[in-house]
């Protein structure tokens, strides 16, 4: 059987629109998804990878599902959101295969899975409070993330207006030294001058008193 040219044509647009199907349905995938399905190269092969991964309901897929939730951790530098956001991919596949996990757990689970640096902020949550929610855990991590990045924006902002401030005073320069780095008002050398001429001033003035007098 001879391949025509236009059949040749539509095999190599189907290629195409299959690289792109391929593409955005690895975009919505979370990390610890996507090294699972790395090795796949087209969308069909992609989703039935996933199906087996997370839509069946075996008893093996529910434990390997469970013991992913239970042993997740956050990564040192990791955004906190992006953190947030896989742990609720992790519990919405345990929710496709029927493993529904109680809300306090989802929120204690989530503490735990922070970094030893979040130790105070955990405690202050867990300890004097009669109900312990997902969403109320959520909304204060996402507030204090909030807090932090306009803090640090705040500090790298002064930062970078020391810098320039700094570049301006190294683009100055003095009218009576004619060196870089300041003006004529601050100018050490113009100082120094008028100190030595004062002294020399304070040194004459009590000789012409003692001539005087004599």
């Amino acid at each position: 059987m001879v391949t025509t040219r236009f059949e040749i044509k539509k095999f190599d647009e189907w290629e195409e629109l299959d690289e792109k199907a391929l593409s955005s349905m690895q975009l919505c995938l979370a990390n610890t998804v996507l090294q699972e399905v790395l090795m796949e190269k087209t969308s069909s092969s992609l989703w039935k990878r996933l199906e087996t991964l997370y839509a069946t309901k075996s008893l093996a897929n529910r434990l390997v599902l469970k013991q992913r939730l239970f042993t997740f951790r956050m990564n040192e530098g990791e955004l906190l959101r992006d953190h947030i956001s896989q742990f609720i991919t992790l519990l919405n596949d345990l929710n496709n295969v029927e493993v529904h996990i109680d809300d306090e757990d989802q929120a204690i689970l989530l503490l735990c899975s922070l970094l030893p640096s979040y130790k105070s902020f955990r405690e202050t949550l867990i300890y004097g409070r009669d109900k312990l929610s997902f969403e109320d855990v959520k909304g204060h991590l996402l507030s204090r993330d909030k807090l932090d990045n306009e803090l640090h924006l705040d500090s790298k902002t002064d930062r970078q207006a020391s810098v320039l401030v700094a570049s301006k005073k190294r683009d100055k320069m003095c009218r009576y030294c004619k060196k870089l780095g300041h003006v004529k008002a601050d100018c050490y050398k113009l100082r120094n001058k008028k100190a030595a001429e004062s002294n020399e001033l304070v040194l004459i003035w009590p000789m012409k008193m003692v001539m005087i007098s004599c």
